[in-house]
């Protein structure tokens, strides 16, 4: 199931990623880690607050990414300093990841795609590409539409959408400006990181 809403944790039983949350907290409201996995990323979408673990008090701001393992520095708490959106990634990966971080995409006049050709309508600049590892995007606002191993999905926040390495995947439309955070897991194969374009390859094996 390549989209699905981020509470269908039997979803997850695919991939190396084990649970996925997104937080919202209003301003000092605080959360209490559960559900503690072997490795877990934090990703700050909107505001700012205090990460607490085991060993050390952090403060994180929008964009962040800290990565947590569960034998080393264990998560506790997370409270808010502001009107705060944190997605909370836990699972198994190997030390050789793909990227991860927060983006937000909006709707354009003058669209285009540099990946690899596609023939459908698009309103975005976004690139139909693929990946050396299974990617996570995981929306926390807006909606539009996504391609995603050759089927079109209508998105909006809350969705999760799971592609598998090797398979293509793109957004090419925006209904309302999307927030969200990718999550790319464990490369294989030839290990390459971002993305990947068909096009790109064809051209270097001349």
């Amino acid at each position: 199931m390549p989209v699905f809403d981020y509470k269908n944790k039997s979803t997850l039983k695919e991939s190396e990623v084990e649970v996925i949350d997104i937080i919202h907290l209003n301003a000092n409201e605080v959360y209490k880690v559960k559900n503690h996995q072997e490795k877990e990323v934090l990703l700050m979408g909107r505001g700012k607050a205090l990460v607490k673990t085991e060993s050390h008090i952090r403060d994180i701001n929008k964009n962040d990414v800290e990565e947590y393992l569960h034998d080393e520095n264990k998560l506790k708490q997370i409270i808010a300093f502001e009107n705060s959106v944190i997605i909370r990634i836990g699972g198994k990966w190997n030390c050789q990841t793909g990227t991860r971080g927060v983006f937000q995409l909006s709707e354009t006049d003058n669209p285009k795609n540099i990946g690899d050709p596609t023939d459908y309508q698009r309103n975005t600049e976004f690139d139909n590409h693929y990946h050396d590892c299974d990617e996570f995007w995981i929306l926390f606002g807006g909606s539009g539409e996504v391609v995603t191993e050759r089927n079109r999905y209508n998105v909006r926040a809350g969705d999760c959408v799971f592609t598998k390495a090797g398979d293509h995947h793109d957004f090419p439309v925006v209904h309302k400006t999307v927030e969200g955070v990718w999550f790319e897991t464990s490369l294989i194969g030839q290990k390459r990181e971002g993305h990947l374009w068909n096009h790109t390859h064809k051209e270097s094996e001349k």
